[in-house]
């Protein structure tokens, strides 16, 4: 049983009933929460897993890429820039805070 683990599980208690109701895999969410918050419950699970005799495994769900489209250059009469991808158009993805084209 794999769960996620969040601000609701920051007690003794609370990761021991998770344990015991068979959680075998600790989910770390990376995108949530800062790393001393992560490292404050692996140490709970490797304590309390230790206490109750049990292996319970660490996953640390690293987050991916965001890729995000900015702005784009307005047409004459337009409220919001846009512009239409077709087949075989080629494009740049950059971190460059530009305004994009078509």
């Amino acid at each position: 049983i794999v769960n996620t683990l969040g601000p609701a599980v920051t007690s003794h208690d609370a990761m021991k009933e998770l344990m015991e109701a068979g959680m075998n895999i600790a989910r770390l969410n990376m995108s949530h929460g800062d790393y001393s918050e992560h490292q404050e419950r692996l140490d709970l699970v490797r304590s309390v897993s230790k206490e109750l005799g049990l292996n319970v495994a660490a996953l640390a769900d690293l987050q991916g890429p965001k890729i995000r489209t900015g702005l784009f250059e307005k047409a004459e009469g337009e409220s919001n820039g846009k512009i239409d991808l077709k087949i075989g158009d080629k494009f740049t993805i950059t971190t460059d805070d530009i305004v994009g084209n078509q």
